[in-house]
């Protein structure tokens, strides 16, 4: 998974962020079975691999900092022995934050994301390569969050709220795991 970037100073209050990676998951033989228990049959799995984009602004004004960012992922198919299997969509996140200093160890910060993607590429029951689904099982999700911070050497502590909007429920296939639709309010420290 080898990545790259580099950190551009516009101005002595401007920094830009660029960077790239990619990610190899590398092929493997896995077991499974009939779905009876008593047949058991290995695969050999080709998972696709990830190229990502990213890129970010920071703006430093007196006490006040303020970022802006940016990052793109897009995946390769997934083989199963050979034959194409899935696609994950490509994804798009935007995010940044607003930070007001307040002295050396107080600050409080806001920040938020938004997370997008396409439609996953499926194999159709009887197919032979894969197609966009008709439905886009891939979420939409929101997040904000304020937090006001006390730092003093290693430790940082302070309270935090946030907010979640996940539009819909999802089954995450890699993980067999099910993903439901939510709105979340969140405080703690």
């Amino acid at each position: 998974g080898p990545s790259m970037g580099a950190n551009i100073p516009i101005t002595d209050d401007l920094l830009l962020t660029l960077g790239a990676g990619y990610t190899h998951r590398g092929d493997f033989t896995r077991e499974t079975d009939d779905g009876s228990g008593d047949f058991i049959t290995r695969q050999k799995m080709k998972p696709g691999n990830t190229i990502s984009l990213n890129a970010s602004a920071t703006y430093q004004l007196d006490t006040w900092s303020f970022m802006l960012g940016a990052s793109y992922a897009t995946e390769s198919k997934t083989y199963i022995d050979g034959a194409e299997n899935f696609r994950a969509g490509d994804r798009y996140t935007i995010l940044g934050s607003v930070t007001q200093t307040w002295s050396n160890t107080w600050a409080t910060v806001l920040s938020g994301n938004a997370i997008f993607s396409n439609k996953n590429e499926t194999l159709p029951l009887g197919g032979s390569s894969v197609i966009p689904e008709s439905y886009n099982s891939n979420n939409r999700v929101f997040r904000i969050g304020l937090d006001h911070l006390w730092t003093e050497g290693n430790w940082t502590l302070g309270p935090s709220i946030s907010y979640l909007d996940r539009d819909k429920n999802a089954y995450d296939s890699l993980n067999y795991s099910y993903i439901p639709a939510k709105t979340r309010y969140a405080g703690g420290g």
